[in-house]
């Protein structure tokens, strides 16, 4: 469903926020208060950042906007608030990148760690320097490897890319894994491959510890009628497969 706020104000006066999720992220919001439910929908950008709330009938009710470093600036002129400030309908609102707001202190909450939009830079180092050949992750307090107009950090943990090649008797396949997580902790993975004998195959999985479970698609062209179709399984993992 989502997540679910309670807000009680100094009055008495209770809102209740129900944050409607789907698997490419927030797509509606429900606010009870008084006794009266009103459905809002959400537009948001590449990134995730909510833009537009509108009501059940269409009607925009509110705009977002946001610099380049996640910095809310007015929709009409794109003049920079003071401070980040939220939303009148929403409150406390999950704006930039999806993420919580805190606008009592100008800042953003990313789960991990926390985020100014200001200062471009969390208020906490990063406890992994991800890629080592990469000067970027060395500085250890910088969003996104310093480039927010593409990137988002969606958990605050781990992201990576395995390019992979594996041998075998239908021929050389290579392909890559992107991940997110701690590796050898937690995560999830995506793979996607392709054979030298024209197979092809996409996988998508967690994994906690060593074990990996997965599901996907593969198409062997090697057979002597090509076959297709599901895969799941549960295996012990490696990150790396030579």
């Amino acid at each position: 469903m989502g997540d679910y706020e309670l807000h009680i104000a100094a009055d008495g006066t209770i809102k209740e926020i129900h944050y409607i999720a789907a698997p490419t992220g927030l797509v509606a919001v429900m606010v009870r208060q008084n006794g009266t439910n009103m459905l809002y929908y959400t537009c948001t950008d590449h990134l995730g950042s909510l833009t537009v709330l509108t009501d059940s009938l269409g009607n925009e009710q509110e705009r977002y906007s946001y610099d380049a470093w996640g910095r809310q600036r007015n929709p009409e002129d794109w003049t920079e608030y003071p401070t980040t400030t939220n939303a009148g309908i929403l409150d406390r609102a999950y704006e930039y990148t999806g993420h919580e707001t805190l606008a009592d202190f100008g800042l953003i909450n990313m789960n991990g760690r926390v985020y100014d939009p200001i200062l471009a830079r969390m208020l906490s180092a990063d406890n992994y320097v991800q890629s080592p050949l990469y000067s970027q992750n060395y500085n250890r307090y910088s969003y996104c490897l310093n480039n927010p107009l593409i990137y988002k950090d969606p958990s605050g943990d781990l992201f990576w890319l395995l390019p992979y090649v594996s041998f075998s008797s239908h021929g050389i396949e290579v392909g890559v894994t992107a991940g997110v997580g701690i590796p050898g902790v937690f995560g999830a993975t995506a793979t996607v491959g392709y054979s030298s004998s024209g197979g092809i195959s996409a996988t998508a999985g967690v994994f906690a510890g060593p074990f990996n479970a997965y599901a996907g698609y593969t198409h062997k062209a090697e057979a002597l009628l090509p076959e297709q179709g599901l895969v799941l399984a549960v295996y012990p993992m490696a990150l790396v497969r030579i």
